[in-house]
């Protein structure tokens, strides 16, 4: 067999360092579209969810409250936010438990996480999933840039071929 084969165990050498540094970038980058996405869901209305109870919608409107369903104010999709982790090479794309949930009269609206957590499961409100179909939907999109970045990082530690 010929062929540049030292230049290509010297290039493997590098690889590690190049793949992980690849994963890094399409991590961030990936969690950054679908942070986006999540927003963009809640800011068009698309998912087809249940549409809100007319009590509710019209308690909500007396209340100069938004009558979109999830958002009776911006807090919840304020909340939704990305945090790298593992040293960048994952990423925790949602909204955070720590997030402050706003006040609301007298008391407290419900911290954004359990308001996220109560309609993406239906629990004792008509299921209304906000993250399992948005992460289906760039699934796609998130494999095909997490390939084209090992990809670029393996070629750029093999050396050229000669013509």
């Amino acid at each position: 067999m010929t062929g540049p084969w030292r230049g290509v165990a010297e290039g493997l050498k590098g690889c590690n360092d190049a793949i992980r540094d690849g994963i890094k970038k399409a991590t961030r980058k990936n969690a950054y579209i679908l942070e986006a996405a999540l927003v963009k869901h809640l800011q068009n209305q698309d998912l087809k969810w249940t549409a809100l109870n007319p009590i509710y919608k019209k308690w909500k409107e007396r209340s100069k409250l938004s009558n979109q369903i999830l958002i009776a104010t911006s807090t919840m999709m304020n909340s939704i936010t990305t945090q790298m982790i593992d040293g960048d090479m994952g990423a925790f794309v949602g909204v955070l438990r720590t997030a402050p949930g706003r006040k609301r009269g007298k008391g407290k609206a419900p911290k954004p996480v359990l308001l996220a957590a109560v309609h993406e499961y239906g629990i004792g409100v008509p299921k209304r999933p906000l993250f399992a179909p948005t992460f289906r939907e760039k699934e796609k999109e998130i494999g095909d840039n997490y390939a084209t970045a090992i990809t670029k990082a393996i070629e750029s530690v093999m050396p050229k071929a000669n013509g």
